[in-house]
Formats: structure tokens, sequence, C-alpha cells
């Protein structure tokens, strides 16, 4: 399995993944974080841009020992105006929406809830 997995444009990544790695995805996607999954492809953590750079020359060290291991999953029935006051009042930009296995099926970021809101507002 590649330490890289695509999903629906937003590039993920395996927690056996290495700090080289985690830098080399979210520099060449323009990225300040990726989701970090287990073998399962289930939600596992969030490596930051800034937090990988950190460890910039410990290269082999693998980004579980790193990430960040608070992540929020959505089920995808939420409404885009309370998804987004969740995410503000939490300090987020990125949910995870998982399928009935709790494998990732999207990643929501805060611009796409800017997106449809603003769709939406567009509408009236």
């Amino acid at each position: 399995m590649s330490s890289e997995v695509k999903i629906k444009n937003y590039v993920i990544i395996n927690e056996r993944a290495t700090v080289e790695d985690a830098l080399n995805v979210m520099e060449r996607n323009d990225y300040n974080s990726l989701v970090v999954i287990d073998d399962n492809e289930r939600p596992v953590g969030i490596i930051t841009y800034e937090k990988a750079v950190k460890y910039r020359n410990s290269k082999n060290i693998t980004i579980d020992k790193l990430m960040d291991k608070t992540i929020v999953t959505i089920s995808g029935k939420e409404d885009p105006l309370d998804l987004f006051i969740m995410m503000m009042r939490n300090k987020i930009n990125i949910v995870v929406e998982t399928d009935k296995h709790g494998r990732v099926k999207k990643i929501i970021t805060l611009r796409d809830i800017f997106n449809i809101i603003q769709k939406k507002a567009e509408k009236i």
C-alpha cells in the first residue's frame, strides 16, 4: 500500500509514512496538514506542516509518533452551517466524513464549508 492515498481531491497519508514522506506530500499539494489513516483506512490523526518541519532532520521518524490524535469525524448528514459553527468553536480546519465502517469517505475543509454556505446564500 502506498503511504499516500487520494480521497476526492484530498490526499491522506498512512500513519507509517515518514516525516519526509509527509513533507513531500504537503509541499507537492500545497497543504498545511494531512489526515493520517491506519492500514484499514480509518482516520487516526492529523499531521501539520508546522510540526513536520520541526522534525525535518529526523526524516525516518514515522508520523504516528508526531500526529495530533484528535480528529473529528462526521456522518455527512450535518447541516453546513452547524458544521461551520462546530469547526469554528473547536478551532479546526478539517473534518473527516466516514462510511459505516469508519473508513475515510471524504475530507471536508473549512474552505469547502465556506463555499457551500456561499452558494446557498447566492440562491436566496
